[in-house]
């Protein structure tokens, strides 16, 4: 409605609203109280009672400071300070207290004084397992914390297959009577990642009698990749239900080749809706993007408007961070950089320096990383300096190769290269704003927060387009100088080292490479946009008007105080109009006084940064960028693009086709074709010239979309048995000119790696690359091109 397309006509309703209920409680000069309300007061009364949205509250496996283990934590603690703190809503947290969190610490809640609160008990198989519940407000946020040091060992224990169910049914279990036992049962429960997927399972189910009947649960996916999804991997025939007492089919799918409890699998099952983090991996996940898409697909098209919003960064306290490096800009910070990781005595900064941080998995690509460090490193005569900034797990064979590659590269280009795989990196701040390039070559990355980092210290960023990266991260145009970055289409050493070559060509221009950085500052995403667009879903899915906090307080504060009493009388004495008055500003326009010159200090703190980071060597942003998506409530991320005469059509319609099958083909469960594709991502966009400043991909198009007929496929190799498995397949074809390299992920469940792609009707020719070299999938038919080249080859109908 048109409530959920403007915040400020919706806080002026509300504020109205508020004034008139104010008015009938408040007492006169005589200290008398108003007489019965009216008809509109009681219609306010009612109104205002309806649109609250009660206490949202989120259920996650790690938490901040006290449990985060990756983007998970650290976004849900974000996301639910910036809804209580920034936009006044009453939120709560549920989280495990383990025995011990990721860095081996035990009893690390009481470094923040958070006390036991009260025990409750739980039902779970054959067990009645005690719960010790530790309750604090923190930063605006009611948080609780469930502790039993056996059930919750460790964030992510490796438990079997029975001690993994307990895990999930313990957690869901003690969320929920947690919320029965506070009296408080919420309207909105939002469930994050696959350990908390059977809550609204039990919630729905009838485990809690009627007492979630009313509450809406929304699931939140991070990462759906087949080994985040939660998979556990029983016998056929294993019964496990005397453990998590549910039906086979919530947690099990008969079709699979393998027998797999799924509590990803539950949640969409059993929830009103589902979000990711990005619009991208949201099409990608759905099989309408060029990525991987999930083997839930089916169930994930169940819903018809799914929400994603990118992940954002506490923009001022980033800001604060970095400025009490005491650096006056970026050159310095680089300089120091130069001097403790590379052994300069005198900065060289002509010399451009690329830097990494974050994990040494497969999954952030660090292998290209090193594989391209040698090449650059030599064909720039030694001037190029690359930092890796992460530890390796030397259990993990893929992060025990890194950390040896980078032991050898460290001894070799002393001057050039520099990575510690032992130690744990804590010099992030310093490296995101003295770094010329970050570093970001991830397989797969559904949202990412590391490219927001680095864009509040001004330094672009070089990035594979994949998921939410492809969002967030541009090609910078020399010509328009638009962009933020760089980006690489193939999954390849070739590809990042081009992309890496072009950034150099920029650097070498210190006007434009300026301009650049000056760009990247302006797209940070901030936590109060992500706030704004997560509270504008909750409220649609509740059918609530979604106001902000600050926007209602400056707005009740400007309106003059009414009684009704007060007004009755004067009505009696002759005919007046009616209460309140209209708000200060739409007739009339306050002066503004004249801004006194900042100081130093004041230009280099960070009052006010709606938008982007505001450097000491830049200007801050302008209001015109992420801002205009920050002011506007949104529900669904659905918003009118400026100038747009239609109102845009939420989400996708599906239709059903024959999916082609042959040798090494699997059919999909459900195949689209697309009526609208508004609100579904930049590409799209760019087709009908519809830009959105700062939040690519996250406004509607202007007019509909031709109708695509395109049909889900997935394509397969199964290596022979008795041979190594490939560390790495990919898959080229005519479809994208052989011009991308696609990757296909290693699936247990199938015990082959998969991809799955949306094809229009047509021939196509295609071939795998399996650990560099190019082979057809012998399950697969093959035929001879004109230049005598034998591909596979596939008919999509």
């Amino acid at each position: 409605g048109i409530f959920t397309e403007s915040d400020d006509l919706a806080c002026q309703l509300v504020a109205c609203l508020q004034k008139l209920v104010d008015g009938a409680v408040r007492p006169t000069d005589g200290g008398e109280t108003s007489e019965a309300a009216s008809g509109a007061i009681k219609l306010a009364h009612q109104f205002l009672d309806h649109n609250k949205i009660g206490p949202i509250v989120f259920i996650t496996p790690e938490l901040g400071k006290w449990s985060t283990v990756g983007g998970l934590g650290v976004m849900v603690d974000e996301l639910a300070t910036t809804l209580a703190e920034v936009l006044g809503q009453e939120v709560w947290v549920i989280s495990p207290y383990y025995d011990r969190n990721r860095k081996g610490e035990t009893g690390y809640l009481q470094k923040d004084e958070i006390p036991w609160s009260f025990s409750m008990h739980v039902q779970v198989g054959h067990d009645k397992i005690g719960f010790g519940v530790y309750e604090k407000v923190i930063k605006g946020v009611r948080l609780f914390f469930i502790h039993n040091g056996q059930v919750f060992p460790q964030p992510y224990p490796d438990f079997n297959a029975v001690d993994g169910v307990k895990f999930l049914s313990a957690l869901a279990k003690a969320s929920l009577e947690l919320m029965c036992q506070v009296r408080g049962i919420p309207k909105m429960v939002v469930t994050n990642d696959w350990p908390t997927g059977l809550v609204p399972a039990y919630a729905r189910m009838g485990h809690f009698g009627d007492a979630f009947k009313d509450t809406t649960f929304f699931h939140i996916i991070h990462n759906l990749d087949p080994s985040y999804e939660g998979r556990i991997h029983a016998n056929r025939g294993e019964d496990l239900a005397w453990v998590h007492s549910l039906p086979a089919w919530i947690l099990v799918d008969e079709n699979w080749a393998q027998y797999v409890l799924n509590p990803s699998r539950a949640a969409l099952l059993k929830c009103d809706n589902w979000g990711t983090v990005s619009r991208s991996y949201l099409d990608d996940l759905c099989g309408r993007g060029s990525g991987q898409t999930s083997a839930l697909c089916p169930l994930l098209n169940n819903f018809p408007t799914p929400f994603a919003f990118p992940n954002g960064v506490p923009v001022e306290a980033r800001v604060s961070r970095l400025l009490r490096l005491g650096f006056k800009d970026h050159w310095e910070a680089k300089g120091a950089i130069q001097t403790k990781y590379f052994g300069f005595q005198q900065p060289d900064l002509d010399i451009p320096l690329f830097a990494f941080i974050g994990r040494i998995t497969s999954q952030k690509g660090v292998h290209l990383i090193l594989d391209a460090a040698e090449n650059i490193i030599k064909r720039y005569n030694y001037r190029i300096q690359i930092l890796v900034g992460g530890m390796a797990n030397q259990r993990d064979p893929y992060s025990g190769r890194c950390a040896q590659k980078m032991w050898q590269l460290r001894n070799q280009f002393h001057f050039a290269f520099w990575a510690d795989p032992n130690e744990f990196f804590s010099d992030g701040p310093l490296i995101n704003i003295g770094a010329d390039f970050g570093l970001m070559p991830s397989a797969f990355e559904p949202g990412g927060i590391v490219q927001h980092e680095f864009f509040v210290g001004g330094t672009p960023v070089i990035a594979f387009r994949t998921g939410g990266l492809k969002d967030t991260v541009s090609e910078f145009n020399i010509e328009t100088q638009k962009g933020n970055g760089f980006t690489f289409e193939a999954y390849n050493v070739g590809d990042l080292l081009y992309a890496m070559e072009r950034a150099l060509r920029v650097f070498s221009d210190k006007s434009k490479y300026e301009h650049l950085r000056k760009n990247a500052r302006a797209s940070v995403i901030t936590c109060e946009q992500v706030g704004r667009a997560w509270l504008g879903e909750f409220c649609r899915l509740r059918r609530k008007i979604a106001v902000t906090k600050e926007k209602m307080e400056s707005l009740l504060s400007a309106l003059p105080d009414w009684s009704e009493k007060e007004w009755r009388q004067k009505q009696e004495e002759g005919p007046i109009s009616p209460p309140p008055t209209p708000l200060p500003g739409t007739q009339q326009q306050q002066p503004t006084p004249k801004p006194s010159p900042k100081t130093a200090a004041e230009q280099l703190s960070p009052p006010t940064l709606p938008v982007g980071a505001s450097l000491p060597e830049d200007k801050p942003p302008t209001a015109s960028s992420a801002s205009d998506l920050a002011s506007t409530p949104m529900s669904a991320v659905q918003m009118e693009a400026p100038g747009a005469e239609e109102k845009p059509t939420r989400g996708w319609v599906a239709r059903s086709s024959v999916v082609p099958e042959g040798p090494g083909l699997v059919p999909s469960q459900s195949n689209l074709a697309a009526d609208t594709m508004a609100e579904r991502g930049s590409s799209a966009m760019a087709a009908e010239g519809v830009t959105a400043p700062g939040a690519p991909g996250l406004l509607p198009l202007k007019k509909s979309v031709s109708r695509l007929n395109l049909n889900a496929v997935r394509f397969q190799y199964v290596h022979p048995q008795g041979n190594r498995k490939p560390r790495l397949v990919s898959l080229s074809g005519s479809f994208d000119d052989w011009m991308v390299r696609r990757p296909m992920i290693w699936d247990n469940a199938l015990q082959a790696f998969s991809l799955s792609m949306a094809l229009e009707p047509g021939k196509y020719t295609y071939k795998l690359i399996i650990d560099g070299d190019w082979i057809c999938n012998p399950q697969e038919q093959t035929e001879k091109d004109s230049n005598g080249n034998v591909n596979n080859v596939i008919v999509v109908t």
